[in-house]
């Protein structure tokens, strides 16, 4: 199992939509649209390369120190897919890790009804309202969607 594994679980867990990694810095994580410091110790040019190298095939290891820069996918069973960018950067290397399909066991869409009743359906945090065209203007449908 690649060791970045455990970060990705961690990102799904935390709904964490972006994992900003750079050699010498501190991780950055994308909550809730807003970039925050993580927790985690920075990493070392080659504690990155490792990470990073490990989900990579030769030819992608030889595209990176090529070009300076690779685009690629990663899938983790039950966890979700994810798109990484992977550059070389002054004074190391960094990565730009998206959760491009995220399993949304953990998260809850609530549909308020007129009467106050609610009903979870799975999706991402967000509010809106809608109006359906089959419907009276004044009769919306409001949704609120929260991150649990």
């Amino acid at each position: 199992m690649p060791r970045i594994d455990a970060f990705l679980k961690i990102m799904q867990a935390n709904g964490v939509s972006d994992l900003h990694l750079s050699a010498g810095a501190r991780s950055m994580l994308r909550i809730n649209g807003v970039l925050e410091h993580a927790e985690h110790r920075s990493l070392s040019e080659d504690e990155l390369k490792i990470l990073l190298y490990e989900l990579l095939t030769d030819t992608q290891i030889s595209h990176l120190e090529k070009e300076g820069e690779l685009d690629c996918a990663y899938t983790l069973a039950s966890v979700g897919r994810f798109r990484i960018n992977i550059y070389k950067k002054h004074p190391g290397l960094g990565a730009a890790i998206h959760a491009a399909s995220v399993r949304a066991a953990r998260r809850e869409w609530r549909k308020s009804g007129r009467d106050g009743s609610q009903t979870n359906y799975p999706s991402r945090f967000l509010t809106a309202k809608w109006f359906s065209p089959y419907r009276r203007f004044s009769d919306p449908i409001s949704f609120t969607i929260e991150s649990s």
